[in-house]
């Protein structure tokens, strides 16, 4: 965590404005960190805040990098409620939106959850490519224009590739390589103690699954 808030810190400076890591949670986005402008007029969403897909730069982000399988589901099943002026309520209008930012590769909130508020947002990927998290800032309109703040992408893609270089690293891989084994010795250990009552055909269908999960975190010899 502190080499994360660093890096928000730091962001945050560089911009002069909140800066954010979200996580997607079931229906909606929740931030995990947080560091506030020093600005007296900010936006209050602390940590833990949950916020929408459809009309948050951090939720749109993680609509983006659904297949349309998926993003035509949620949009089906989601209620649009309008939250500001600009927020886009029908499921033709978000997916519209979700091409552009697929294009561009950052999103944007332009007074779609607040008004007077404008966001920026941007992906951290693991090491396949895959969205974790999202990385934003946000201001208000009369300090910021939507413009202006499209200007600082690069200083958000900047940041981003050094969040996810903390979860890719090999800090990270190690870590992930040691819950792999032992997931892999408490499975044999369960396919020694249940060859003799007949569960071999089930425990082995385990071990599938395990050398498929290995290979997917990139443990495989």
């Amino acid at each position: 965590r502190t080499a994360r808030q660093a890096i928000l810190k730091r962001l945050s400076s560089e911009i002069g404005e909140t800066c954010n890591i979200a996580l997607p949670d079931r229906d909606a986005m929740i931030y995990l960190e947080r560091v506030e402008t020093k600005w007296p007029l900010r936006i209050q969403l602390p940590v833990g805040s949950r916020v929408p897909f459809y009309c948050t730069s951090a939720g749109k982000i993680y609509l983006s990098s659904l297949d349309d399988k998926h993003l035509k589901g949620y949009l089906n099943a989601a209620e649009l409620t309008p939250h500001a002026t600009n927020t886009m309520t029908t499921p033709e209008a978000v997916m519209a939106e979700v091409k552009r930012i697929r294009e561009n590769g950052y999103s944007t909130d332009n007074e779609e959850f607040m008004d007077g508020m404008i966001a920026v947002a941007v992906p951290i990927r693991d090491a396949f490519g895959r969205l974790v998290s999202s990385l934003s800032f946000h201001a208000p309109l009369q300090r910021l224009s939507l413009e202006e703040a499209i200007g600082h992408v690069g200083l958000l893609n900047e940041a981003s590739a050094k969040l996810s270089a903390l979860i890719t690293g090999p800090a990270a891989s190690g870590t992930a390589r040691y819950y792999v084994v032992l997931a892999i010795v408490v499975v044999m250990t369960l396919l020694i103690k249940n060859v003799i009552r007949g569960r071999i055909g089930r425990q082995w269908m385990m071990i599938r699954d395990m050398d498929i999960a290995a290979e997917l975190m990139g443990v495989r010899p």
